[in-house]
């Protein structure tokens, strides 16, 4: 075969077989792409505890899908200890972007320990396909009590959960050097209506007068237990309305005394927080201790029938006392009556006869302070 049929039959079979080559590789790179699956998952951190005296397990979760989204069910399976598995809706979900859902459930409980277990199912639409899932089965522990080994040189944190994940925990925190030793550190939640009753009889109905005013009460241990620096106790109080709370220690004579070592009360996490000396049983009350300048008149000067010395946060139990400046007590006042913002003084002396014109000494004593306020008012006849 001379050179130029060669060389034709050459070109004859590159160009039968480039053409093959290119649909073979074409080919190739075809078959090798997939469609996904769409798919929904939920994710959740479960609490691993919740004390029986908050009464409810609160959690939160997000369901998330592949692509863009519809969630049509959601839906909660919960057993509590000693009864049957019950289903119910999750009501509040809050889409949070085009493919995830936030959401929340609330689930009351009155046992007072064993386990709660729950778990979660999810179905939607993405695209033309339905998708669906369910979570593992979670479970919370009920118990009043946490407790953790803490080591004075590295200190960590105790935390009793509240179980209440859209809200914060109680805590206390420990500087390095508080205390001496390692110390088993204990925190449990009381019952703020039956708290533990006091030895010593002198205390009596003062301490009955005291605790009818608390929302939440815990006992942190070793009781009496001093740190220096002081550490920093936070305190779960609920659904109580967080406008006026105070932070309460309660002293080896039993009486009750308000913390005001930089006090933080976060009304969205639930909870109240204060810098604090000593272990013991703590609470958190709707009566307490505020600066005097709250207790203090917002008038200084009132004519006869045009209105009132308005001593606001003053409570049943407090004492207003008016002296002339000779000293001659001219009224006393021990309760709001029908004043629901404090106690008022409209001129007029125990007698109910009008006072002379002329300038006042009001005196106060509030329950829980361990001193007098006390400024002077004119009263105009």
């Amino acid at each position: 075969m001379n050179k130029k049929i060669k060389n034709s039959l050459l070109l004859l079979v590159l160009a039968i077989v480039t053409p093959v080559c290119i649909f073979g590789a074409i080919y190739t790179y075809d078959a090798v792409v997939t469609i996904g699956i769409p798919t929904v998952i939920i994710t959740h951190t479960q609490p691993v505890q919740v004390p029986p005296v908050n009464k409810e397990l609160v959690v939160v979760g997000t369901v998330t899908f592949s692509d863009s989204g519809s969630l049509s069910q959601l839906k909660c399976i919960y057993t509590l200890e000693g009864s049957s598995a019950t289903e119910s809706d999750i009501e509040t979900i809050v889409p949070i972007s085009a493919t995830s859902y936030r959401f929340s459930k609330s689930i009351t409980i009155e046992q007072n320990g064993g386990n709660i277990s729950y778990q979660f199912t999810a179905s939607g639409q993405v695209g033309s396909v339905s998708v669906s899932t369910i979570t593992t089965v979670y479970i919370t522990t009920v118990t009043a009590t946490a407790s953790q080994s803490v080591d004075p040189l590295n200190p960590v944190p105790v935390v009793l959960e509240s179980g209440n994940q859209t809200a914060g925990n109680t805590s206390i925190v420990f500087v390095s050097g508080s205390f001496t030793g390692i110390q088993n550190i204990i925190i449990t939640q009381l019952d703020p209506s039956n708290p533990p009753a006091f030895a010593d009889t002198n205390f009596g109905a003062n301490r009955a007068s005291e605790t009818d005013s608390f929302v939440a009460l815990y006992l942190i241990e070793p009781e009496g237990l001093e740190v220096n620096p002081k550490a920093t106790l936070t305190l779960y109080f609920g659904n109580a309305n967080p406008s006026k709370l105070f932070m309460k220690f309660r002293e080896s004579n039993g009486k009750w005394i308000t913390i005001t070592d930089n006090v933080v009360i976060d009304a969205t996490m639930k909870t109240i927080s204060a810098r604090i000396s000593k272990l013991g049983y703590y609470a958190v009350s709707t009566q307490g201790s505020m600066p005097d300048t709250d207790y203090r008149p917002v008038k200084r000067v009132v004519i006869m029938n045009q209105g009132t010395f308005k001593f606001e946060n003053m409570t049943d139990g407090d004492k207003l006392k008016i002296f002339n400046i000779n000293g001659k007590k001219v009224r006393e006042i021990t309760s709001r009556g029908t004043y629901p913002s404090g106690f008022e003084w409209d001129g007029r002396k125990d007698d109910g006869g009008w006072a002379e014109s002329g300038t006042y000494i009001y005196q106060l004593n509030i329950q829980g302070k361990d001193k007098l306020i006390s400024g002077t008012i004119a009263f105009v006849k």
